[in-house]
């Protein structure tokens, strides 16, 4: 049985499974940090940790937002990797659950850029194919970008 929650990005639904989300955190205040990547919005404070928090609609598909007002609302709690970060997602909708018979391979017609994308679940409820978020990727993208433009703007 795979567990996901479903999440919108860009008008798109994604999955994020089940073992990697910590808490849904509904509106949560965030403070805007300079000079670091697009995709990365600012910090929270989640009961004493700072947490950093990413656009996942710049992640996946390079929009950049200006966020005008200090609260976000839909915002996951996630640990991937040892590594506890929020994504920030346009929608969140309730736990879903399919079972294995309904993952789908890859089908280049139908996402041209797979490297976030760990597998695909027919999901009838949500309109059809849902992609699943490859979290560890993700992680592994943030990491270099993060390394990659800290090194650009020291010099």
């Amino acid at each position: 049985m795979i567990s996901i929650i479903p999440v919108s990005a860009n008008n798109r639904f994604f999955g994020v499974e089940i073992e990697y989300v910590v808490e849904i955190l509904t509106q949560k205040e965030f403070f805007i940090v300079p000079k670091v990547p697009d995709f990365t919005i600012g910090l929270v404070n989640i009961r004493g940790e700072i947490v950093p928090v990413f656009d996942l609609s710049t992640i996946l598909f390079g929009i950049t937002r200006k966020f005008n007002n200090s609260v976000l609302q839909n915002v996951i709690l996630c640990k991937v990797l040892e590594k506890r970060f929020c994504l920030f997602v346009d929608k969140i909708s309730k736990v879903i659950y399919s079972e294995e018979k309904n993952v789908k391979t890859y089908a280049e017609n139908v996402w041209k850029d797979v490297r976030f994308i760990k597998f695909f679940v027919d999901f009838s409820e949500l309109g059809g194919l849902v992609g699943i978020l490859d979290m560890d990727n993700i992680v592994r993208y943030i990491e270099k970008t993060n390394v990659e433009f800290y090194r650009f703007v020291r010099r």
